[in-house]
């Protein structure tokens, strides 16, 4: 049981898990609403669906395209690369909630149990078919269990200053 306590081995486990989990997606296509994203990348300056015009856009999916203009130029029609990312992504949500469940219930093996069971896909798999949701949910679960683990720090510490941090 020793070889829980070695974070270097959980990361590592988490990793491996993710990875062969959603491997597979790296030979994915684009599907449903992620054609609308590439054409929107190919055609940035143009008004398109609620995406708006120009890389910041305007109307409630604005922010959707903007975190992928970057990457354009790299990946360009390529799905592999994105979805790459995506699978990074999952992976860095599997740490977050690691964390944040050994930070509730002060035990590794339950944190890590817990990480698993979310890096093998039984509760986010479907968020891996998209290239849009595979980078949206993730980041989405990251933010909301750090402001968990921030709000968590304050009820534990009356230290204000994390309530602060939470609410930001």
């Amino acid at each position: 049981m020793k070889i829980f306590l070695n974070t270097n081995f959980i990361i590592a486990s988490l990793f491996i898990i993710t990875f062969f989990a959603y491997f597979q997606t790296l030979w994915m296509y684009f599907w449903i609403d992620d054609f609308a994203l590439v054409y929107k990348l190919q055609r940035v300056d143009e008004a398109i669906g609620y995406w708006g015009r120009g890389a910041i856009g305007e109307g409630p999916y604005r922010h959707i395209v903007n975190q992928f203009v970057p990457f354009y130029p790299v990946f360009g029609t390529n799905p592999e690369g994105y979805f790459a990312i995506g699978i990074f992504l999952y992976f860095l949500a599997s740490i977050t909630l690691y964390y944040f469940v050994q930070l509730v219930t002060k035990n590794k093996q339950i944190a890590f149990v817990a990480a698993a069971i979310f890096a093998a896909g039984y509760i986010g798999s479907e968020s891996m078919f998209g290239i849009t949701k595979s980078w949206q949910t993730p980041r989405g679960i990251i933010m909301a269990l750090i402001t968990f683990i921030l709000y968590y720090r304050f009820t534990t510490t009356r230290n204000f200053s994390f309530y602060i941090l939470s609410v930001i």
